[in-house]
């Protein structure tokens, strides 16, 4: 149990779910409250304490559909496996936490909707501005903007409808983000003063970026983009313990600049229908055309007219997607 102990204690904001052979368990506060919230068993374990642990536990192989539950209710889940052999192991087999699934980077086929970004956001303060960045893991899809309205900050919620947010402590219209987030059933967190160090931003965002300077990603006089957006990677790296390779690029964008529309499945279809592409299909490449989504769709708010436009554009994206599933 010290092990356990010792991995807990750099984990208290998470339920760690910690594998002891063919199963994941859980102890302690952890147990109580994954059973109840999994209705699973709560049993306990002799540990050399007067009374024993409380314990629960759910097999490894069953492990996404009961860390999607717990995520979709707000909580973040710490994996912990092990690192080594059982058979070469001399003593107890190492374990460490790999990953920490939470609501905004949950990759999970079976949480991610076909027609919906699954979007995490971080809101920093520098000066007098406001840095919103939004990323989606299971894309690649980086954006960031300033802004210098408060009440804007809001507005970009309610237009992203992301999963998670993080915002800097001392961050005006903190009330107004809970509130929306409460209203949207949105996961919101304060994160760590040291998120939001603009040095350590610049590094981070230069490590991840391959680039000698920010200049490069065109934040130059952002600073509030650069805090937000350097937040929202150290959170990645934090979490994800892996490669983020994938993430190349910052897109820059004006509140103004383009809306965000969020169909289902029978929204995208509509637009497609008269393209004489059918519902199934739809269906089938829902993942590849979500992949899209925002390439077809943003800068749109200027047409006024703009389903014939829409239309025109995801039929490119069901063709593309077609000929790369083909190849």
């Amino acid at each position: 149990m010290e092990q356990y102990v010792a991995t807990k204690e750099k984990y208290k904001d998470c339920i760690l779910f910690y594998r002891l052979g063919d199963f994941y368990e859980m102890f302690f506060d952890d147990a109580i409250l994954a059973s109840k919230e999994l209705e699973i068993t709560l049993t306990g374990k002799d540990c050399g304490m007067e009374e024993r642990a409380p314990m629960c536990g759910i097999p490894f192989h069953a492990a996404d559909t009961y860390i999607n539950q717990l995520v979709k209710k707000g909580y973040k889940v710490a994996i912990g496996e092990q690192v080594e052999d059982p058979k070469l192991a001399k003593g107890l087999v190492k374990r460490e936490v790999i990953r920490i699934v939470t609501p905004g980077t949950n990759l999970s086929s079976e949480s991610l909707e076909e027609s919906k970004n699954n979007y995490l956001m971080c809101i920093s303060y520098v000066g007098k501005n406001y840095g919103i960045s939004v990323t989606d893991l299971s894309t690649g899809v980086f954006k960031t903007c300033q802004i210098q309205q408060a009440e804007k900050v809001v507005d970009e919620i309610n237009k992203f409808q992301p999963s998670e947010v993080l915002y800097q402590a001392g961050v005006e219209q903190v009330e107004e983000i809970h509130a929306v987030c409460e209203r949207l059933q949105v996961s919101h967190t304060e994160a760590p003063d040291y998120y939001f160090n603009l040095e350590t931003d610049e590094e981070t965002l230069k490590r991840q970026f391959h680039i000698n300077s920010i200049e490069g990603l065109g934040l130059k006089d952002s600073p509030a983009c650069v805090a937000s957006c350097g937040a929202l990677m150290q959170y990645l790296h934090e979490t994800q313990m892996s490669s983020l390779s994938h993430i190349n690029h910052i897109e820059t964008y004006s509140v103004d600049s383009f809306m965000i529309w969020i169909p289902q499945p029978d929204g995208i279809w509509n637009l497609l229908k008269p393209c004489g592409i059918s519902r199934s299909v739809v269906l089938c490449f829902g993942y590849s055309i979500r992949q899209k989504l925002q390439w077809v769709l943003e800068n749109c708010v200027n047409l006024s007219n703009s389903h014939s436009y829409i239309r025109m554009r995801l039929k490119n994206v069901w063709m593309q997607s077609k000929r790369s599933t083909k190849s």
